[in-house]
């Protein structure tokens, strides 16, 4: 799991060699890599000496286009959502920090939702808008619909409303509020 500023952000199963999970954190946020690591049927965690290895690496941003083919695990139905917010928590002590939160009714628990800015942002600087993205986790989920939480961080922004896609669709508009 990825935690960043203690709100976990990216969590995923990292079982074989150069399996990664990635995450978006703004310049200044405090990132943490949390390992669980799960017992043998036999009860014992059997890892040698040098074998397990954790490494935090910064790296640029990378997007793909809406119009190509999505990565493995990308799903491209339009979700059904409910109970959006948004707003700017201007509470001492500084930086201030912008917040999205709602949730995503999922076809199993293994989906995992992601909030990520889209590109090109657009022409009005006071309008961010985001894309929402549900990727698959690897393995055998029941099938069992689920709501899971979506959320969005972000420190020193300023917006006046949120417009959430899927694909080229506008899921909903979220006007922000200001927490004093």
């Amino acid at each position: 799991m990825l935690v960043v500023n203690g709100l976990p952000v990216a969590l995923g199963e990292l079982s074989v060699a150069g399996s990664a999970i990635q995450a978006e954190a703004a310049s200044g946020a405090h990132v943490a890599a949390i390992v669980h690591t799960v017992p043998l049927f036999n009860r014992v965690v059997c890892i040698r000496l040098g074998e397990l290895r954790v490494t935090l690496e910064e790296c640029d941003l990378v997007t793909w286009s809406e119009k190509a083919d999505r990565p493995p695990g990308v799903l491209r139905a339009v979700p059904a959502t409910r109970d959006w917010y948004a707003w700017n928590d201007t509470m001492p002590p500084k930086p201030t920090t912008f917040h999205v939160v709602g949730e995503v009714q999922v076809p199993n628990p293994g989906v995992d939702v992601l909030l990520v800015p889209r590109t090109p942002q657009g022409i009005n600087p006071k309008i961010l808008l985001l894309n929402l993205i549900l990727v698959q986790r690897s393995g055998l989920w029941p099938h069992l619909v689920v709501w899971k939480r979506a959320h969005y961080e972000k420190v020193n922004a300023d917006y006046e409303s949120v417009q959430i896609f899927s694909g080229d669709e506008v899921i909903t508009n979220v006007p922000v509020e200001i927490v004093q």
